[in-house]
């Protein structure tokens, strides 16, 4: 039920002021559940993101498993959405406030990729890893909201 009114958040805030962003407390260690990647395409894709965003790209361990449990704080999960979906990817956020309503401090993100998901490139799996360092939707390049 979480995931859904994340979710939820997640799209209301698709077209946010640049003012509204999610950050970590502490650098993520990410896990990829399952054999939905390629450990290629993974890194290839974390590249991007240094090299696009520097710092807020970074991560302490990218670790490979046949089955990953419920996401725990301080963790970038990616697996495979085993639901019927229109979407190639979805990230859910599970995220707090300290003391203003504008500083999202992410909890941990599920990145949950579809059978159809755009391989050209990576691209869907690039958007939703944007989505788990912390960046929202914007009116064009990767980050738009229906690349």
């Amino acid at each position: 039920m979480s995931f859904l009114f994340l979710n939820f958040i997640i799209a209301t805030n698709a077209f946010a002021e640049s003012s509204h962003t999610y950050k970590w407390d502490k650098i993520p260690d990410i896990e990829v559940c399952g054999d939905m990647v390629s450990r290629e395409s993974v890194i290839e894709s974390l590249k991007y993101w240094q090299d696009e965003i520097g710092s807020k790209a970074m991560f302490n361990t990218l670790t490979f498993k046949n089955r990953c449990d419920f996401p725990k704080p301080g963790i970038i999960q990616i697996s495979k959405n085993k639901k019927t979906v229109i979407e190639y990817g979805i990230t859910s956020i599970d995220y707090y406030y300290f003391s203003d309503h504008n500083d999202r401090t992410i909890n941990f993100a599920k990145i949950e990729l579809s059978d159809h998901m755009v391989r050209e490139d990576n691209i869907t799996l690039r958007h939703e890893l944007g989505h788990a360092f912390g960046l929202l939707h914007e009116a064009h390049g990767i980050m738009e909201a229906y690349y």
